[in-house]
C-alpha cells in the first residue's frame, strides 16, 4: 500500500467520525438522516446499503491492521 492510499484512508476514517458526530449532534441533521433511511428501507434498496457498509468496515479494519503493523516508535535495542 502507498502512501497516498494511506492518506486516503486516513481521510475516509476522518470524514466519516466527523460526518457520523455531526448528524447525531445536531437535530435538524439527524432527523434527515432517519428520513434518509427510512426511504432506503421503503425502497427495498438496504440490501445494497448493508453491502457498502461492510466494505467500508473491511476497508477501515484492513487500515487499522495496517496501521497496527507499522511502529510509531523505534525502540533503540
Amino acid at each position: 500500500m502507498s502512501c497516498s492510499e494511506r492518506d486516503l484512508g486516513a481521510c475516509v476514517h476522518v470524514v466519516v467520525v466527523l460526518w457520523s458526530a455531526l448528524c447525531l449532534s445536531l437535530p435538524f441533521l439527524r432527523w434527515s438522516v432517519v428520513v434518509f433511511l427510512r426511504t432506503i428501507f421503503a425502497r427495498r434498496i438496504w440490501r445494497l446499503h448493508i453491502i457498502l457498509l461492510v466494505l467500508l468496515f473491511s476497508f477501515h479494519r484492513s487500515n487499522i491492521l495496517l496501521f497496527a503493523r507499522v511502529p510509531l516508535v523505534e525502540s533503540k535495542t
